[in-house]
């Protein structure tokens, strides 16, 4: 369905008009790959159950690298540490009909035509999770892969950043994909899996549309149609986990102003203004721009002359992915842009958030010109040293880029831990490419770590605090 269209219009005043049985379409799916059917119930779905945390779904058994968090407060986003989630990954069989999504082009995955760089760690998939590929592993056994339109998964996944006590999601939202039926049905359901999830483990959980590749002369009526939509008929910013500053939703927009899109100053500014004061009252919002790394001085990635407009946004994320490549070049930025960028936002009364990533790799996707593990892990220490500067100068919360991103390799969740974890055909990047052995989980426990030490306000120690 294309929003911005009448027929979306059409739709939306329907849907509006009998009530919460139209606004359920797109269906439950579930623990068999994401079957649909038109139900209601998961659009307002454990609203009851206030997100305790305490069922069987998260109610893991302590060990020692569990933290199992108390429900987040979702009222305020300050303090909060949260990890990006693109929710982009499909699989013939799933139900979304969307194919081998951002797993390979068309066809099965296979050694030549896979986009991923990092394998990620299914030991603890069920059968009914897993799609198989062409790819084999070392022990001659098919490799298979997940789909983010299983509500088995998506469950999963909450659970493990609950136990190590992170505090939710920015879930993104492609704004390419809207005018495409499968793509919107998928991340509706997706959406709705998010929020039962959430719900259930106490995490937080705000929608970041991602404008990339989006139309220029129709992204605005297709960002505000979809954010009526959300708000109305999918009920997100109902939902107690939904997470709020200053009594509004929390919205962010990435991409304005960034010189490799192509939106207009006078869309972008639209968007601004529909958000913090045209829009009905319910569907204001707190607004965060996912803006250019040199905002503050528009240039580089910026648009020249852009920095009147990211001050209108509330929260400022900037986006440093590929911005350093190692710690000494981290340690030129931080002096040279982030020290001043904090500065600047708070002089202008803006929330400000760094975001840390815990390396890089887009050979699969981008080809021989961009190496196998690009810019190296080291251990963790490239992600902890990021971490130990931001935390030390007390910016206002922190994203986490991101938690199931294995395109580009910046993944935080459970990975392939060794070579002996990932398909022998083609080439990918596991957690102990570096030299050391590392286990599959070890990003999210140092994920975990962090938020800790942020919680209770400690001061960050200059090297990991933790073993494998």
């Amino acid at each position: 369905m294309k929003s911005g269209t009448p027929f979306f219009r059409f739709f939306l005043s329907f849907c509006l008009s009998i009530s919460l049985i139209a606004c359920g379409g797109g269906g439950e799916g579930g623990d068999s790959g994401g079957s649909s059917s038109s139900s209601s119930s998961s659009s307002s779905s454990s609203s009851s159950s206030g997100g305790q945390g305490g069922d069987d779904e998260c109610s893991a058994t302590t060990t020692s690298s569990l933290r199992v968090a108390d429900p987040v407060d979702a009222s305020t986003i300050l303090d909060k540490v949260l990890f990006g989630y693109q929710g982009w990954f499909g699989a013939p069989g799933d139900g979304s009909d969307l194919g081998w999504w951002h797993w390979a082009p068309g066809e099965k995955p296979n050694g030549s035509n896979i986009d991923i760089d990092l394998w990620p760690d299914l030991s603890e998939f069920d059968p009914d999770e897993l799609f198989d590929t062409d790819l084999t592993m070392p022990d001659g056994s098919t490799a298979r892969v997940f789909s983010s339109h299983n509500e088995k998964t998506i469950m999963r996944h909450m659970r493990w950043i609950w136990e190590q006590g992170v505090d939710g999601i920015v879930l993104q939202r492609f704004v390419s994909e809207l005018p495409h039926q499968a793509t919107f049905d998928a991340r509706n359901d997706i959406t709705r899996y998010i929020r039962k999830a959430a719900e259930t483990c106490g995490r937080s959980v705000t929608i970041m549309y991602d404008l990339s590749g989006s139309d220029p002369d129709t992204v605005v009526a297709e960002v505000v149609d979809d954010w009526k939509f959300l708000v109305d008929c999918l009920e997100v910013t109902s939902s107690p986990y939904y997470l709020k500053q200053n009594g509004r939703p929390i919205v962010s927009l990435w991409g304005l102003g960034f010189t490799h899109l192509t939106e207009q100053r006078s869309q972008a500014q639209a968007l601004i203004d529909h958000f913090k004061r045209d829009a009905v009252a319910n569907q204001r919002a707190f607004l965060m721009g996912g803006v250019p790394y040199w905002w503050r001085e528009s240039i580089n990635d910026s648009h020249p002359d852009y920095r009147d407009l990211y001050e209108q946004f509330d929260a400022l994320i900037p986006w440093s992915v590929g911005r350093y490549v190692d710690q000494a070049s981290f340690d030129d930025r931080f002096t040279n842009v982030v020290v001043a960028d904090k500065q600047h936002a708070d002089n202008k009364g803006l929330l400000y958030a760094p975001v840390i990533w815990p390396g890089f790799s887009w050979t699969n996707l981008m080809g021989p010109g961009s190496p196998l593990n690009q810019i190296p892990r080291d251990g963790g220490r490239f992600f902890w040293h990021q971490a130990y500067q931001h935390g030390n100068l007390r910016p206002s919360f922190y994203f986490l880029a991101m938690f199931d991103e294995v395109d580009e390799a910046t993944a935080f969740f459970k990975g392939a831990a060794t070579a002996q974890d990932i398909p022998i055909d083609g080439q990918f990047v596991h957690y102990s490419i570096d030299g050391e052995k590392l286990p599959s989980d070890w990003y999210l426990r140092l994920s975990g770590t962090f938020a800790e030490r942020v919680h209770e306000q400690m001061n960050l120690e200059p090297t990991i605090p933790i073993t494998p």
